[in-house]
This record gives structure tokens, C-alpha cells and sequence, in this order.
């Protein structure tokens, strides 16, 4: 790499190069560690997913000591968000494997189920609550006012999706297959403005193309604000933790901005005859 950065006219700082051994004979197995991901050499996130899940061991431990100090309130939980689910929310997309009740989702493996666990536990801290409770996960992150790891995984993914393929960004656009770079191809997921993974031994690729191809009020936004929205309310309804008033305040929102915009549209069309 050295000699072909020479060659090549480039100056390359080999004390802050980083160097992946990879493959079936690959004798050095240390991970590399890029932008706070770091990847095994086999190119699985399982090293980076097991650091992670100590740090939220930790920084749960900070948040039950905490607990003696400060009463169960607005500062305890933004203290909370900001020391465990900020720190599980750091490129969760790109290392978890999102969960969209199909036949495609991919098993969690005991790490990834462990770090569930960590913000399951961390709900029953600021909730006050304890495991003989017997409180369904479900209704103790509700409680609790906190996401699922999923949730955030699908938030995520969602957004990257939308930068993508709607404002075309070219980095993420590399992991996706898109149906209007392949015109001479009609087909009617095509048509619905579905998409395909570059790879599909890759997790975030897989990832943005499962969530937008799974709902279609994704697919159907403009706005990036509005992507999020609904990316959060589509992930509580997969694990049944919208309530009815919220499922029905979006839709009626929404079904007011599309009936709108089809006025709006019927006003130029008569404007411009």
C-alpha cells in the first residue's frame, strides 16, 4: 500500500493508516476501527456489538447509582437518554439487523438481544419498577417513554433511505440498487418505486432497502422531517406500542395534506386552461 501510494504520487501517514486483515488466511486478527465502528476481520460488527453492549452495562450502573441522588424525573431521563440510548444510538443502523415482523428478518444473535436488555433495564431504573413486576417489555418502554433499539434501527435506516434515493446522496446511493438508473427494466416493483440491496451480506444496505420497500408512507414523503415521523410511528406499530389516538391523529393529518395538495393541483390545472 506504501509503494502504491508512492507510485501514485500520494503521501501516505502511515502512523495513522489502519490495516484489515481479511479472508481465510488471514493470520492478523485485529480489528480495524473506523469512525467509532469497528470491524472484524471476518467483516461482521460482532467485536464492535460486544464493546458496545459493556459500555451500556456501565453506563447503566451510572444511571442506578444516579438514582439515589437525583429524584425520578425530567433530569434523571435526559441524563439517561443522553448516557445510554445516545450512546446505542451511534451508527445502530449500520450493526443491527432491523426487525420488520417478516420472513426476512435476520436472527439477533445473544449480544444484540443483551443490548435490548440493557435499555429494558434501564426503563425499570427511571420507572422505579423491578423484574418480579412481571411489566411486558412493551408497556415498560411506553412507560418509560423510551425507544427500542428496532425502533431506533428503523428511524435510522429510514432516513438514510430517503437521502438516497430522494436526494440522491451519492455515498449511500452506492448500497442500493434503484429502479430509475435501470430503465429499460419495468416491473411493478419498479413501479412502486421499490429497491434492492448492492449487497446483501451487507447490513445497512439491507437495512435501508427493507424499510423503504416495507412501507409505503415512507416511500410516499417529500420531507425529510416527515420521513422520520413516520418511520417512528410505522416502527411502534410493529410492536404494538402506538396507541390508537396517535395512529389516528397521523393519518388524519395526512389524509387532510393529500386531499390538499390534490386541491391545490385541480385549482392550477383549471388556472392554467
Amino acid at each position: 500500500m506504501v509503494a502504491y501510494a508512492g507510485a501514485s504520487g500520494l503521501c501516505l501517514n502511515v502512523d495513522k493508516t489502519q490495516f484489515l486483515d481479511i479472508g481465510q488466511g488471514a493470520t492478523d486478527r485485529h480489528p480495524l476501527k473506523i469512525l467509532g465502528t469497528t470491524i472484524d476481520h471476518d467483516l461482521t460488527f460482532k467485536t464492535h456489538n460486544e464493546a458496545l453492549l459493556v459500555d451500556l452495562k456501565r453506563r447503566n450502573g451510572m444511571i442506578y447509582r444516579l438514582r439515589t441522588e437525583l429524584p425520578r424525573g425530567t433530569l434523571l431521563k435526559a441524563i439517561a437518554e443522553a448516557l445510554v440510548v445516545g450512546k446505542a444510538r451511534s451508527a445502530l443502523w449500520i450493526t443491527w439487523p432491523v426487525q420488520l415482523s417478516d420472513s426476512n428478518d435476520a436472527p439477533l444473535s445473544g449480544t444484540e438481544k443483551a443490548m435490548q436488555v440493557e435499555i429494558n433495564d434501564l426503563a425499570r431504573i427511571l420507572t422505579n419498577k423491578k423484574r418480579k413486576h412481571r411489566i411486558k417489555i412493551k408497556e415498560l418502554l411506553k412507560r418509560a417513554n423510551l425507544p427500542s433499539l428496532n425502533e431506533i434501527a428503523i428511524i435510522q435506516a429510514a432516513t438514510a433511505a430517503f437521502k438516497a434515493i430522494k436526494l440522491k446522496n451519492p455515498a449511500l446511493r452506492d448500497c442500493l440498487i434503484i429502479p430509475e438508473e435501470n430503465p429499460d427494466r419495468t416491473t411493478r416493483a419498479t413501479a412502486a418505486g421499490l429497491v434492492r440491496p448492492a449487497s446483501t451480506r451487507s447490513i445497512p444496505a439491507l437495512n435501508m432497502a427493507r424499510v423503504w420497500n416495507k412501507f409505503e408512507s415512507i416511500r410516499a414523503e417529500d420531507s425529510l422531517e416527515r420521513v422520520k415521523e413516520w418511520a417512528r410511528l410505522e416502527a411502534r406499530r410493529l410492536e404494538d406500542r402506538l396507541t390508537f389516538s396517535e395512529r389516528t391523529t397521523i393519518d388524519y393529518n395526512y389524509a387532510i395534506e393529500a386531499i390538499t395538495a390534490k386541491n391545490c393541483a385541480s385549482l392550477e390545472s383549471q388556472n392554467t386552461l
